[in-house]
């Protein structure tokens, strides 16, 4: 019985300085100012532009970003810009509106479904 009462005891110790440590780790990073719920979160610059309809982003708008194989889908090749940022993997991203980007999947979807109509005997 002492031997399980030690055990208890000792992980709910080990429970407690985890839960702390924790704690401890997201009061740091707030007060460095890093901002831990958008994490990986990226906002378009005032300088950035729809990549489907070519009008500025406002900081209002809801923006999407479009990778580089959606991008290829829909220009055939990538734009000479740069992207609008890179993902930590290194891909390049251009951000668009998202009813641009909605509208564009829905040309793409049509597309498909048009080839594969195309395909069948």
């Amino acid at each position: 019985m002492d031997a399980l009462l030690v055990v208890g005891i000792v992980l709910l110790v080990v429970a407690v300085l985890g839960v702390a440590a924790i704690v401890v780790l997201t009061v740091v990073a707030r007060r460095r100012g890093d901002d831990v719920e958008d994490e990986g979160m990226v906002e378009p610059s005032l300088d950035d532009t729809c990549l489907v309809c070519v009008r500025p982003l406002a900081p209002t708008e809801e923006v999407a970003a479009m990778n580089e194989k959606a991008v290829l889908a829909f220009l055939g090749e990538l734009p000479e810009e740069p992207p609008s940022y890179t993902d930590p993997v290194g891909n390049g991203r251009w951000f668009v509106h998202v009813d641009c980007a909605a509208d564009f999947l829905d040309a793409l979807d049509s597309d498909s479904d048009d080839d594969a109509a195309e395909q069948r005997p």
